[in-house]
């Protein structure tokens, strides 16, 4: 299997996605934003939590509700982090949806959301996932292209490991290729 070490616009955005060297790039392309945004709603939902309940909280005013709504966004964004990468963990789609889903449940079945003025759509509500349309994947200066597969691109070796750059099209520029190193 090739190994894409994927990085996106933040640096805490970076995750591996594991494909073969005969995959269509419209596949990959298509996976990989979808990792993305996944992976990106974890990590806002996590943020937003934690600035929202769980800084500033005394632990011992803790329920038992609270208690599982912390360790359900910690289980996620642990998943979700880019430290995977450095444990050569590709993230899987399917359980990201999964800690999504459990998240979000967790949200809404949470007594802090019922005490709150803020629900679930508010906490989303400044999340924006990357466009599948308008994402573009780059490496070494050169934009990966619908319609060709990834070994037009790296050869039929599939032991090949690449760090490829996922960016929206509609920053014209050609991705900084220093934070591919």
């Amino acid at each position: 299997m090739v190994v894409l070490h994927v990085k996106g616009e933040a640096e805490e955005k970076q995750f591996l996605y594991e494909c073969s060297a005969g995959s269509p790039m419209e596949d990959v392309l298509t996976a990989v934003v979808l990792i993305h945004n996944l992976q990106s709603k974890i990590l806002h939902l996590s943020v937003r939590l934690r600035e929202l309940f769980f800084e500033g909280s005394p632990l011992e005013t803790w329920t038992d509700s609270t208690i599982s709504l912390y360790r359900s966004a910690s289980e996620a964004e642990t998943y979700a982090s880019k430290d995977q990468v450095l444990h050569k963990r590709p993230l899987l789609p399917h359980i990201l949806r999964d800690h999504v889903q459990s998240l979000e449940k967790e949200i809404i079945v949470s007594p802090l959301m019922e005490s709150s003025e803020v629900k679930l759509a508010q906490l989303l509500s400044d999340f924006v996932p990357l466009n599948g349309e308008m994402a573009q994947l780059w490496v070494a200066g050169k934009e990966l292209l619908r319609g060709k597969q990834l070994c037009d691109y790296i050869g039929k070796n599939e032991k090949t490991k690449i760090t490829v750059r996922l960016q929206s099209a509609s920053s014209d520029a050609v991705p900084d290729l220093s934070l591919c190193k």
